[in-house]
């Protein structure tokens, strides 16, 4: 935290004769301003360049200055590495099927060790990160301007991804086949009933039969056709076997998935469940809470400032430098992770034959979505070439691609984007988390095209009212 005063009125708050100035939120410092419209932040400025103080220190090698200085293209040549050793391991088939699990085992460790050490910083690095974020624009007064727009630009992409998953699924329907033997035929639920019960073996020795006049009698040896008897149940006490998941309804869903993750009952509680939506309010509650707290501080206090403010600071720096650790070892956790999932498939033409015009589906649409809503948007707002500033997030998009996991990535995008100098932190700290929850294009297609790919192959051509339910249970 700066050691100069802050020179706005609003940032101290006299108490009268005798009173310490009291500190307000970080507006010297402020991770939201700007400086002749250049990105240039003291504050991330003077980490990075302690922290290749640090790597010059302790990196002696030729190796190591190399890999730091390259670590882009390692990332890029551990996905690819990862892909080849992903597609040997599928095609190794050993006589004893635990010895190839025990090497996916061991082939994975250090990628699974990457994604916990990831998930293990994400919660703690996000409440800071929106705390202090909040703090900055409330500060600033960009609050209310900077959550309209976000959520008005979450919409509109997601709307975007909806609509162009739709588009795709409808130019690839046509080429999923039909199997019969995956089309699920209703079950005409039938019973016999025994008369006797055979002593030794406990089995039915005769049967209720229906006789060629129409009359029920007892007959062992019965024949099966006038022994079986159509089930018909009235109140809906027995359960059928296909009845299936239960369906929620849009209320339900809403309540349940939406409101009830917004205020957990206990704070503690929300790190625990990885509860990402409650954390993210969380954390808005606390920079608010502060920000008032250091402008109308309570009377008599004997504070001279609101300390809880730095130890925010520091613990956010400390979660950043553990990132940048994290971050060091990505190509090789990266190799780890495609090769893993790779080599755990048994059938790689199985999974090509079932699943190929699914996945050209979701390609099309995802390229799409990236080519003209978010290139699109970029060169609208900033009269740019949108593919210098995609060039600094390849180190974020290889490792999602690698984990499938929004959250998991988060740590690395928010790296990426503020090293960009295209996005101030402060802005960046707020918009990833929350986008990194509510804002998920790629699972809003995905949905899309498996749930259009699935109806066809079990034989149910979609209408229209369910391509709007499919997109409504997407959005």
């Amino acid at each position: 935290m700066s050691s100069e005063a802050p020179t706005k009125q609003h940032d101290i708050d006299q108490d009268g004769p005798g009173h310490a100035p009291r500190y307000s939120c970080r507006l010297n410092n402020s991770l939201l301003s700007h400086e002749d419209d250049l990105h240039e932040y003291t504050h991330d400025e003077e980490a990075a360049n302690g922290e290749e103080e640090v790597n010059k220190k302790t990196c002696g090698s030729s190796f190591c200055k190399f890999y730091n200085n390259h670590q882009l293209g390692f990332v890029i040549w551990g996905a690819i590495l990862g892909v080849v050793l992903g597609v040997g391991l599928a095609y190794w088939k050993p006589e004893n099927q635990d010895v190839k699990d025990t090497v996916l085992l061991w082939v994975g460790l250090l990628g699974q060790l990457f994604l916990r050490a990831l998930k293990c910083v994400i919660l703690p690095m996000v409440f800071c990160s929106i705390a202090i974020s909040v703090m900055d624009m409330l500060a600033l007064g960009k609050a209310g301007t900077m959550v309209a727009v976000t959520i008005c630009l979450y919409i509109f992409t997601t709307i975007c991804a909806v609509c162009l998953g739709i588009l795709s699924s409808l130019a690839f329907s046509s080429k999923y086949v039909v199997d019969d033997s995956m089309v699920v035929t209703e079950v005409i639920p039938e019973v016999r009933l025994g008369c006797s019960v055979d002593g030794t073996s406990g089995g039915a020795t005769s049967f209720l039969t229906e006789t060629n006049e129409g009359s029920v009698v007892c007959a062992a040896g019965a024949v099966a056709s006038n022994s079986t008897f159509l089930m018909e149940d009235m109140n809906g006490y027995y359960a059928t076997a296909n009845k299936g998941p239960s369906q929620l309804s849009l209320s339900e869903s809403l309540y349940q998935g939406l409101f009830m993750q917004l205020i957990g009952p206990n704070m503690f509680g929300l790190f625990v469940d990885n509860n990402f939506l409650g954390v993210i309010v969380l954390g808005a509650a606390f920079g608010v809470a502060l920000t008032r707290l250091a402008s109308n501080p309570p009377k008599g206090v004997k504070w001279t400032q609101i300390i809880t403010i730095q130890i925010l600071e520091e613990l956010l720096q400390i979660f950043m430098m553990f990132v940048n650790w994290i971050i060091w070892c990505a190509p090789f956790c990266i190799l780890s992770l495609v090769a893993t999932a790779i080599g755990k498939q048994s059938d790689m033409r199985l999974v090509i034959e079932t699943l190929g015009w699914l996945f050209a589906s979701f390609m099309v649409a995802a390229v799409a979505q990236v080519s003209f809503c978010y290139c699109g948007l970029y060169f609208a707002f900033l009269r740019e070439n949108p593919l210098k500033y995609y060039y600094s997030l390849i180190e974020a998009l290889t490792l999602a691609f690698a984990t499938a996991s929004s959250a998991a990535t988060l740590p690395v995008s928010m790296d990426c984007v503020i090293k960009s100098g295209k996005v101030p932190p402060g802005v960046a700290r707020f918009v990833l988390p929350l986008g990194a929850t509510i804002n998920m294009d790629g699972t809003a297609i995905y949905i899309v095209c498996s749930c259009v790919a699935l109806a066809y192959l079990n034989g149910i051509v979609p209408t229209a009212a369910d391509y709007i339910i499919i997109g409504l249970s997407a959005t």
